[in-house]
């Protein structure tokens, strides 16, 4: 590639968030808003990053631009296989893969709060140590598809959506536009008066016939409807009293003994303890594994982890519903030194 068909980009910081390998990171950001995580501006970026956030604490989400730097390998084909399409091919370009000509991401995260030259963020889909290129505020007037009619429409004299292009013509329109009606207390008004007061309350699709809307966005089949369901998520009796365990960093000063090990070492970072379960369920659910593992692999064991926590889960797709099965939850220091059974 020639140097004007380069670019080089310098990171803006470094995610911290409670996800340390690829397996068991979220593929999207909305499979589990309980991710947590942070984005500190470096200083080599700006003398002052905190000016460089001012502001954003007004925004409810963000978007950020990162970096895949995971990948592993630097080749990319036109066509992938995308784990909801369970083996089936489709163009690079119409998925969300990381393997891209360009390694470069875009998530939404929720904005939790803005902190000196620190960003805390929820629902997250990042690996911790991702290199962050930029960030943006989200903006609904800018970024959310508008919503329009599918045909031009005008409020009439007697207060009733007309229709331009088919030149819809309501049935009461032969009223007079003095025509009144008569209100909880007995006052009359127009007609036309009395929607131009309450229009906002009105939903547009009271008349499918006249206020037909279209938002103009569209998905392909394999994403409202894919081939693989979402999984249904187990716990072992172990699983639960393990998750139980994991104490906050802010309690773990608080010294409890059990048969294996002190428990100050069952703390967590960024996510709270009481949404441990519901971060592990939602990320099992989705089926994190690749189409190879699910279709290929005769281990049905998977290793992932949340935070500070290591997680043991056993995948069983011999029954429909599949189900997976936590078997254990243990801080990660202690993965080699607890047996498994």
């Amino acid at each position: 590639m020639t140097s004007e068909n380069s670019f080089q980009h310098c990171p803006i910081g470094y995610m911290n968030t409670c996800y340390s390998t690829k397996n068991g990171t979220p593929r999207q950001p909305s499979v589990s808003s309980l991710s947590k995580g942070s984005l500190t501006i470096k200083k080599s970026i700006f003398n002052n990053p905190e000016h460089s956030i001012e502001g954003l604490a007004e925004f409810s989400h963000l978007w950020i631009i990162f970096v895949f730097h995971l990948n592993g390998h630097k080749s990319t084909k036109a066509k992938v296989k995308p784990p909801r399409l369970n083996g089936q091919k489709t163009g690079v370009f119409s998925t969300r893969t990381p393997h891209r000509p360009n390694a470069i991401g875009l998530t939404l995260a929720k904005i939790d709060s803005v902190e000196g030259d620190t960003i805390r963020l929820s629902g997250l889909d990042i690996v911790d140590g991702t290199p962050i290129l930029d960030i943006k505020p989200y903006i609904s007037v800018y970024d959310k598809p508008q919503i329009r009619p599918t045909t031009t429409q005008h409020l009439n004299m007697d207060g009733y959506f007309s229709n331009e292009t088919n030149n819809f013509q309501d049935p009461r329109q032969h009223k007079s536009s003095e025509t009144s009606i008569k209100t909880s207390d007995n006052s009359q008004k127009t007609v036309a008066a009395s929607i131009n007061e309450t229009l906002n309350e009105v939903s547009p699709t009271t008349d499918a016939e006249c206020h037909e809307l279209s938002t103009d966005v569209e998905s392909a089949e394999w994403i409202e409807k894919p081939p693989i369901s979402d999984l249904t998520v187990l716990f072992t009796n172990r699983a639960e009293h393990n998750i139980n365990n994991f104490q906050s960093s802010v309690r773990s000063e608080i010294e409890i003994k059990s048969e294996f090990m002190a428990l100050t070492d069952w703390h967590l970072e960024h996510i709270e303890p009481c949404d441990l379960r519901g971060v592990i369920t939602d990320i099992l659910k989705a089926d994190p594994r690749s189409t190879y593992r699910r279709n290929k692999c005769s281990d049905r064991l998977y290793y992932f982890t949340i935070d500070n926590a290591h997680v043991t889960a056993w995948f069983d797709d011999t029954v429909v519903p599949n189900y997976v099965e936590v078997v254990r939850v243990i801080p990660k220091k202690h993965v080699k030194s607890m047996p498994l059974s």
